[in-house]
């Protein structure tokens, strides 16, 4: 059964941007620049601002890494007719891929139509573009191979930093991640919205808001509204937690990730907490079943799990989706008129009435609580007249 396809441009105002022979060799050029900052300067030293610029001087290079180098036409007709190679190294689509075709990128990609497995190191059948049946393939049909996120982060490795891929979704989107982010916590009360979560019978028996209260007394965690509005929704929407969110032992380093016994990381983006998520005092992030960097908060992890979905080309993740779409939609206020990143198959409800569902009983409560509060303050005003005409009588009497 084909699967349905979505815009590999589903949210972007910069998704493909064309480059000039001169313009490329700068690219080039600016592109090993940031290479040897990269291996020849600690991390506490790294020159942002000017990273920030190069990246930005470079953002046509990377979306050809990236989105590949076939033609616009042809990219469009392996969507709708299934032909030889996926989207970003996906599972290869012609007649006759199998197993063995599987490579390079993270989770389902956008526009392939097929489930893709992680092609780097230790996951996948074949590891790198260019190997196994998928680069065959993708030769054999006159298509040139697309990298993996292996090499990407090898050649690109500032993109895989928080600071490097906000700054390149930023320009992909035209959307201001962190501005926005900001402004929901300012404007959408992330404590009154945590509270009504709490008051579902969806989630009588979480206790992500006790330890949420917790977090805030002892000061343990920066950002525990964002942390109790990630995990609440996912238990709201029952969804699996561990497909953005694993809890690790928090002395572990990061390159014994991969050696940690029963830890299987998913394909799709995720984040790895060093100890309970509330008092984690780290963060690595793992995309294609690999840990590519890390993060000093929950904030900063946030920002490389959400934001590598639009970068990389990545649907959903199948049991994130509803939590993932809230931040897509509510959050960062990403509405295209048409398509989806997330999986229809897993879902019976519309994608559009699960969210307006939720915000519609959110609106209903905040309205009830108003109401509420309107009526004590009424009350209170009564009693306050009340007890004033009470101290003049006494005070007449007492004359």
């Amino acid at each position: 059964m084909r699967r349905q396809i979505i815009p590999e441009a589903h949210g972007c105002a910069r998704w493909r941007v064309k480059i000039t022979p001169e313009k490329r060799i700068e690219m080039e050029n600016s592109k090993l620049v940031m290479s040897q900052i990269f291996r020849n300067t600690l991390a506490k030293d790294w020159p942002w601002e000017k990273i920030d610029k190069r990246i930005l001087d470079t953002f046509p290079l990377q979306r050809e890494d990236i989105n590949g180098q076939t033609k616009p036409r042809a990219r469009r007709a392996r969507g709708a007719g299934g032909a030889g190679g996926a989207s970003h190294t996906g599972q290869a689509g012609g007649s006759g891929a199998g197993p063995t075709g599987q490579s390079g990128r993270s989770g389902q990609t956008e526009g392939s139509g097929q489930t893709g497995q992680a092609g780097t190191s230790g996951a996948g059948q074949a590891g790198t573009s260019g190997a196994g049946q998928a680069g065959q393939q993708a030769t054999e049909t006159g298509q040139e191979n697309r990298k993996t996120t292996q090499q990407l982060s090898t050649e690109w490795p500032f993109l895989f930093r928080g600071r490097g891929m906000l700054t390149h979704f930023n320009e992909l989107t035209q959307i201001n991640w962190l501005e926005k982010l900001d402004e929901f916590q300012d404007d959408f009360e992330p404590y009154s919205f945590i509270k009504f979560l709490s008051t579902l019978k969806e989630l009588e028996s979480s206790s992500t808001r006790r330890k949420y209260k917790r977090a805030v007394k002892n000061k343990t965690c920066k950002y525990p509204k964002i942390v109790a509005t990630v995990l609440m929704l996912a238990q709201f929407y029952k969804e699996d937690e561990s497909e953005s969110v694993i809890e690790i032992e928090k002395t572990t380093k990061i390159n014994e990730v991969q050696d940690i016994d029963g830890l299987v990381l998913p394909p799709t983006p995720c984040l790895l907490s060093l100890g309970p998520v509330f008092e984690a005092k780290g963060f690595f992030f793992s995309i294609d079943s690999n840990v590519v960097s890390s993060a000093k908060s929950f904030k900063e992890g946030l920002t490389l799990l959400f934001c590598s979905y639009f970068v990389m080309n990545i649907k959903y993740a199948p049991h994130a989706g509803n939590t993932l779409d809230f931040l897509q939609r509510v959050v960062a206020k990403i509405e295209p008129e048409r398509g989806t990143k997330m999986s229809k198959k897993n879902y019976k409800q519309p994608l559009s009435e699960r969210l307006q569902t939720l915000l519609d009983r959110y609106a209903n409560w905040e309205k009830a609580q108003q109401t509420e509060q309107d009526q004590e303050q009424e009350d209170q005003n009564a009693d306050d007249f009340s007890n004033s005409g009470n101290d003049g009588n006494t005070s007449s009497t007492s004359e």
